[in-house]
């Protein structure tokens, strides 16, 4: 699994810097299960949630990507604005690593506990 969001942290890092519209949705921040009080169907389902965030934040990756290059061809883009979608961007995929970072510290919390027990 560790392997899993590595590879789609990789992807998202190697996408272009682009820009954001009204039509790109910002995905909503994951909510990770607590490792230590969780239930195996509490962390499966805090998984499946992780999976889903990826997935919706690759989407606004690809989205930004392909507004980037609709505004470029239009030169409708301030400075300010580039450096405000790539600030967007770029918080998106620290999100993004953030999530399963923490969703993978979970999982050994998880474990320590059902180990102990």
């Amino acid at each position: 699994m560790n392997k899993f969001f590595v590879s789609i942290i990789v992807l998202a890092s190697m996408l272009c810097a682009g820009w954001a519209s009204a039509e790109c949705v910002e995905p909503v921040d994951v909510v990770l299960p607590d490792g230590v009080t969780a239930t195996t169907a509490e962390m499966v389902e805090g998984q499946a949630n992780v999976k889903q965030y990826v997935i919706d934040a690759q989407a606004f990756l690809a989205c930004m990507d392909e507004q980037e290059q609709e505004q470029a061809s239009a030169d409708t883009v301030t400075e300010d604005d580039k450096k405000a979608n790539v600030a967007r961007y770029n918080t998106t995929v620290d999100r993004m690593q953030a999530a399963a970072q923490g969703f993978n510290e979970q999982i050994k919390a998880y474990k320590e506990v059902q180990a102990a027990e």
